[in-house]
């Protein structure tokens, strides 16, 4: 499901089109996001975040994949959370 966002600055950075582009222009479209990751079985997504932003936010979220203590979180869950469990350790 994806969000209508109707603003053209984004939601990071707060730049404007024009201050975008002239910071990279191949970074300067809004693209989508999942609202929720992905791989947690996120679904609902939104324009909201320039190219530059969203790829920011993805290498940080690669590094807390890597990350021992996200793993051992993840597995507190299994027990009551089965099914988040299972999606987030697949993804992990």
């Amino acid at each position: 499901m994806d969000l209508r966002w109707t603003d053209e600055r984004c939601i990071l950075c707060t730049l404007a089109p024009t201050e975008r582009h002239a910071r990279c222009s191949a970074t300067a479209e809004l693209t989508q996001e999942h609202l929720i990751p992905a791989a947690i079985g996120g679904r609902l997504t939104c324009d909201f975040l320039c190219k530059h932003c969203n790829s920011t936010l993805g290498q940080i979220e690669a590094r807390l994949k890597e990350d021992s203590r996200i793993r051992l979180a993840i597995d507190n869950l299994k027990d009551s959370l089965p099914a988040l469990w299972m999606s987030m350790s697949e993804g992990q």
